[in-house]
């Protein structure tokens, strides 16, 4: 009798090519430079329109409370839809908000509720982002793989997070 080939979730998923995963990282990577900047860029930006550490101090709170109050429904959103489709459109949406913030700062004195809206609508995108890329990261690189991913994902993560505001002291310290 012959042997017949009992399909698994593991062995019939597609999988990302070299090609892709290269992509992905760079995609990944430039997101995430993208986040750092504007993170760095609002609450200076309110520093140095208002002189007020608590208006500063508001601006980091408003980038990061939509983790907490968005993450679980962004969960449920990457599970159900394509997560290459949300990545796509969560990145062209911040590009799209991105755009709007320097727009706003470019203004000779924008009001701060609005670099304040801004900044919140941005953050609220991010929260989408994360679980459809490590939901892609299961169903799309190959196990053999997905350590190393995994690794290089958290490590890209962690030095940007630490670089970030270690780079944005300095350059508040020069001017």
């Amino acid at each position: 009798m012959a042997a017949v080939h009992t399909p698994t979730a593991e062995t019939d998923r597609p999988t990302l090519t070299t090609g892709a995963l290269i992509r992905l990282r760079a995609a990944f990577t430039i997101s995430s430079i993208g986040d750092w900047i504007y993170r760095f860029a609002v609450p200076l930006l309110v520093l140095r329109l208002t002189g007020s550490p608590l208006a500063t101090a508001f601006a980091y709170v408003v980038e990061f409370v939509p983790y907490v109050l968005i993450g679980p429904f962004a969960g449920l959103v990457a599970d159900r839809f394509p997560r290459r489709t949300i990545m796509i459109l969560c990145d062209s949406a911040s590009a799209a908000v991105a755009t709007l913030l320097a727009l706003l700062a470019r203004t000779n004195h924008p009001p701060i509720a609005a670099l304040y809206t801004v900044a919140l609508l941005l953050a609220c995108i991010r929260p989408f982002y994360f679980p459809a890329l490590q939901g892609l990261t299961v169903e799309g690189v190959p196990e053999t793989r997905r350590a190393g991913f995994n690794a290089w994902t958290q490590v890209t993560d962690g030095l940007l997070s630490f670089s970030g505001p270690v780079f944005g002291t300095a350059i508040v310290a020069a001017t």
